[in-house]
C-alpha cells in the first residue's frame, strides 16, 4: 500500500466533484483558530473531506460530519486534548506530511447535509471514498506496547502528583 491507493481519480473523483465543494484552500491546520478564518465560514451541518494535494493529485484522508462546519474547522486549531487524542489525528497527519511530503498541501471540502441525514451520510461517503485515516488502524505488538508504556508513564505520573 502506498499513498497512490488513496489518490482520488476517474468515477470516484467525478462522483467527489458533484459531492463535494472547496471550502478552504492550503489549509494550515494550526492557523484555523483565526477569527477571520472562522467568520468566513456557514454554521451549517454537513459532512465535510480533508483532500491532500501533492504533485497536484488529489488524495482522500478524512471525512466527517459535524452539526457546524464553522466550530468543527475551529476545533482543529485547539491544542492536544487528553480527553480527545483521536481528535487530533488530523493534526499528527499534517505533521507527518510535512515531514515526508515537502510541497503538498491540504484542501478542504464540504457537503451541507441536514443534520438528521449528517450520521447516514457520513457512514455512505466513508464507505465509498474509504479515506486513508477513517480507515481503522491495527497496532503491532510493538506499537502496542509503546502506546501501553506511554500510558503507564502518563498515569504513574499522575499519581506522584496526586498522592506523594
Amino acid at each position: 500500500m502506498g499513498l497512490h491507493d488513496y489518490r482520488l481519480h476517474g468515477e470516484l473523483e467525478a462522483t467527489f466533484s458533484k459531492d463535494f465543494k472547496l471550502l478552504l484552500p492550503k489549509v494550515d491546520l494550526e492557523m484555523l483558530g483565526r477569527k477571520e478564518i472562522a467568520e468566513r465560514l456557514p454554521d451549517e451541518a454537513g459532512c465535510y473531506f480533508w483532500i491532500l494535494v501533492c504533485n497536484e493529485i488529489r488524495h482522500r484522508i478524512y471525512l466527517g460530519r459535524t452539526n457546524s462546519i464553522r466550530k468543527r474547522v475551529t476545533d482543529y486549531s485547539i491544542e492536544f486534548q487528553m480527553h480527545s487524542p483521536n481528535d487530533f489525528k488530523i493534526r499528527f497527519f499534517q505533521e507527518f506530511v510535512r515531514e515526508e511530503l515537502p510541497g503538498a498541501r491540504f484542501d478542504l471540502y464540504f457537503a451541507p447535509t441536514p443534520l438528521e441525514e449528517c450520521k447516514a451520510r457520513e457512514t455512505e461517503l466513508v464507505r465509498l471514498y474509504r479515506p486513508v485515516i477513517n480507515e481503522r488502524a491495527a497496532a503491532t505488538e510493538e506499537e502496542k506496547a509503546l502506546i501501553k508504556s506511554a500510558f503507564g508513564d502518563f498515569y504513574s505520573s499522575v499519581f506522584k502528583r496526586k498522592l506523594l
